[in-house]
């Protein structure tokens, strides 16, 4: 039997984890597959510890093991910091980088909370059946009211679960848009790089003809396939507007949709999308007709 490892937890993460019950749940359930156990710090512990006993079958995959365990710490970290963002900047909307095209679509970038953004359809990063998955998921489902959640369940019912680069459409509940659209994108896997970003690409591409066949003339994108998905962050921005550029250039100036948001809470996620736009969109600065906003 192999030693157990030890892995620091940071303090703020173990309190946070606390208030998680289910996803502590989850987190051993996947563990108890693997053949493992986590042993938890107890509750006021001023230097928490995760303990992973592994069986003996599992010695030569300690390394990965402790990689996953940090994988679930930045997981829980990213969701803290999205809910402190979140709330401390409620009702703020800050315009980060915008780009008229020459057809008269505008492409921006703002620091928001999706929650209460003011388009006629937003996108939920979502899972396979559609439940939510933290970060901003959850965030959207709670403030929709379980309406949204009861529709997206049906749904799943009726027709399956959905695979990664589908999207679904669905009401909105409370939230002030008039439409949800559900895109599931691809779990980062880096031996797996190229079909991930066709898969992201493709998932992008699904919502906003989803947003064109509804006639809404704007939409709102948060990270899709980011947080517990992996997807690093560049790639990620790469493929996203490199998809709404080719999506939006297909359509020929005949699309409904008029404007096309990216949004998210997080400073570097929209330096990074702002920066990517940009960078994409450089060519057509030159064109006489096309007019930079920065």
């Amino acid at each position: 039997m192999p030693d157990p490892v030890g892995v620091p937890l940071d303090p703020y993460i173990w309190q946070f984890l606390q208030r998680q019950a289910e996803l502590i749940q989850d987190i051993n359930q996947e563990m108890a597959i693997c053949h493992c156990e986590l042993k938890w710090p107890q509750t006021d512990c001023a230097h928490p510890e995760i303990v992973l006993c592994p069986s003996s079958s599992l010695s030569e995959k300690k390394k990965p093991m402790i990689k996953l365990i940090k994988t679930w710490k930045q997981d829980a970290s990213k969701e803290e910091q999205y809910k402190d963002e979140r709330f401390g900047n409620k009702d703020r909307k800050k315009l980060c980088y915008k780009r008229m095209l020459p057809d008269g679509v505008l492409v921006a970038v703002y620091k928001a909370d999706l929650c209460a953004y003011p388009v006629d359809v937003v996108v939920n990063a979502s899972n396979e059946d559609l439940k939510p998955i933290g970060g901003l998921a959850e965030a959207l489902l709670k403030a929709a009211g379980p309406e949204l959640q009861q529709e997206c369940d049906e749904l799943v019912r009726k027709n399956g679960t959905l695979l990664p680069g589908c999207a679904v459409i669905t009401g909105a509940g409370k939230l002030p848009c008039k439409n949800v659209i559900h895109a599931v994108g691809p779990r980062w896997r880096e031996d797996e790089a190229e079909r991930c970003v066709f898969l992201l690409r493709k998932t992008v591409k699904k919502s906003l003809q989803l947003a064109e066949t509804y006639n809404h003339h704007s939409i709102a994108l948060p990270v899709i396939s980011g947080g517990s998905f992996d997807f690093p962050l560049q790639m990620y921005a790469d493929s996203i507007v490199s998809s709404i550029k080719e999506t939006l250039e297909e359509s020929m100036g005949d699309s409904s949709l008029k404007e096309v948001h990216l949004v998210d809470v997080a400073e570097e996620t929209v330096q990074v999308l702002s920066k990517t736009v940009k960078n994409i969109y450089w060519a057509l600065e030159k064109q006489p007709h096309g007019r930079v906003h920065a």
